[in-house]
């Protein structure tokens, strides 16, 4: 009799051991795939820059449409409801940071940051201050030669200069230059502008003090 009950004793304190290890690989697998996901987070739908003229936004698109099951993207342009692909490949995410190839092998690196995914090659140099208005001057040179700085001035005002270099004065070391104005107030991440003529522009983005203006924003989302 007491042969039977130590057994009994035995078989249900292996269960129980068994239960308890069960429980702990469960939850260390949760963790483990809790910390994956947060780590490389990937973008997954529609994200679309949108585009404006005298103020308003038209329909003029650049999209990026990622599958992230699949880890592909298409870079669509669209006008009027009509679409045409720019490029396709693959992409991969390591943190914030998503990387696209292209089927050519070239590559752009993005941050993806709650809705938006901004270019990095595209943030503006120079640090925004807290503060509805500001002192700062913030400038930007693309791989196609243009150049922007961009002048915040306390009072509410602003002036940008834009600069490319001419195809017919390239040689001579001389630029095109434009000269904009017009006011900005700050609200929350954004920079919201207005022309001289009163027109609304595109908004800056505010990441981590630093500031951009060509940015996608997540339209919907894969199911």
């Amino acid at each position: 009799m007491k042969i039977q009950q130590k057994k009994l004793l035995l078989f249900v304190f292996l269960g129980i051991v068994v239960v308890v290890l069960l429980i702990t690989v469960a939850y260390v697998l949760f963790k483990s795939n809790k910390k994956a996901s947060s780590i490389s987070l990937l973008p997954d739908g529609k994200y679309a820059m949108l585009m404006m003229s005298e103020g308003k936004y038209n329909d003029a698109t650049f999209t990026l449409n990622f599958d992230a099951q699949h880890t592909t993207y298409e870079e669509v342009i669209g006008a009027n409801k009509q679409e045409v692909t720019l490029e396709s490949g693959t992409f991969s995410g390591h943190g914030k940071q998503i990387t696209t190839t292209s089927k050519d092998k070239l590559t752009e690196n993005y941050i993806l940051y709650g809705n938006h995914l901004m270019p990095k090659e595209l943030f503006f140099t120079g640090k925004i201050p807290q503060g509805k208005t500001f002192e700062t001057v913030c400038s930007l040179k693309s791989k196609d030669g243009q150049a922007d700085e961009i002048t915040f001035k306390s009072d509410g005002s602003y002036s940008e200069i834009t600069s490319a270099a001419s195809t017919e004065t390239a040689s001579y070391g001389t630029e095109k230059q434009v000269s904009t104005n017009g006011t900005y107030v700050r609200k929350g991440n954004f920079i919201q502008r207005k022309s001289k003529d009163g027109n609304k522009l595109i908004d800056f983005y505010i990441y981590r003090g630093s500031i951009i203006n060509s940015y996608f924003v997540c339209q919907n989302r894969n199911e």
